[in-house]
């Protein structure tokens, strides 16, 4: 199997609530529906909201393919 890690980074302007609910429902539907994906993990930081968060990340992805053909085809 191979891991594909990705860092994911909200669009400029987007409320972190908003792009919470796309990601977490909304995309997730649109990878796991394809049948090369063997796994899809999201890790979702949790935050302060007292602080600003302008040069974090807003998440990670992990996505397992059976192989490299297969992670290819996906991309």
């Amino acid at each position: 199997m191979i891991n594909a890690i990705t860092i994911i980074k909200k669009k400029h302007g987007l409320s972190y609530e908003k792009f919470q609910s796309y990601w977490k429902n909304e995309h997730a539907a649109i990878v796991t529906r394809s049948p090369l994906v063997g796994t899809y993990v999201q890790s979702h930081p949790i935050y302060n909201y007292n602080l600003t968060f302008e040069d974090t990340i807003d998440g990670i992805a992990e996505i397992w393919f059976d192989d490299t053909s297969a992670m290819r085809s996906l991309a």
